[in-house]
């Protein structure tokens, strides 16, 4: 009498580490699907803050050239046209490095997504080997 009670017991809790382990999957999911979000989201704003960047660069290098053409300075001598060439490439700069820093981010949410995922996968088949009565992976083919 004492036999079917246990089988019912062992089968409820094999049960019950499965279904610990598919919700452990789904939150691994939900997770990645969050950094991936979040990680467009960061190169969204780092694109957004690279055209400022660029904006800005663009009017900076507009400034240095009226001041250098008001000043006297001849619009088509070589030393104007290349201080203006090497602002403009500085200040260029600050726009990649602001859309670069973005991808970075980006990659770094990626990886997160991905560990996210690994770590629910390893769950569920923990739960998995668990529920079978043995958390070594081989034990199935040692019998067989």
């Amino acid at each position: 009498m004492c036999e079917p009670v246990s089988i019912a017991m062992a089968g409820l809790q094999a049960a019950t580490t499965i279904a610990g382990g598919f919700a452990s999957a789904q939150e691994g999911r939900y997770q990645a699907k969050l950094a991936r979000m979040q990680g467009l989201q960061d190169l969204k704003v780092a694109a957004a803050n690279a055209e400022r960047a660029r904006y800005s660069a663009d009017r900076g290098t507009a400034s240095l050239r009226v001041k250098m053409f008001t000043s006297g300075v001849d619009p088509n001598s070589e030393s104007a046209v290349a201080t203006i060439a090497e602002d403009r490439g500085n200040r260029y700069l600050d726009e990649l490095t602001t859309f670069y820093q973005g991808r970075v981010q980006q990659w770094e949410q990626e990886v997160k997504a991905i560990d996210a995922n690994r770590r629910g996968k390893q769950a569920l088949y923990t739960s998995l080997l668990s529920a079978g009565g043995s958390d070594d992976p081989y034990v199935l083919l040692r019998t067989a």
